[in-house]
């Protein structure tokens, strides 16, 4: 999802982290209330666009937060 209002950028998995960091235990707190962890700190890649317009975005400071549904980017 891109432009997601989220005040931080985060990703529910991996794949496309270019470079990544372990977490430092710190947890963020959902919309709903509840805590979830962060597992680590890096940059994520995505190609965005269609067809033969995709361009590849790198965006930093994203936190890996596994326990989110969807990423919020």
């Amino acid at each position: 999802m891109l432009a997601s209002g989220a005040t931080n950028l985060m990703a529910a998995g991996d794949k496309g982290f270019t470079f990544q960091v372990a977490g430092s235990g710190a947890k963020v707190t959902l919309s709903n209330g509840d805590k979830v962890p962060i597992k680590g700190h890096g940059h994520v890649s995505m190609d965005v666009g269609k067809g033969n317009t995709k361009t590849r975005v790198v965006l930093a400071d994203a936190m890996l937060v596994p326990d989110l549904t969807s990423s919020l980017l």
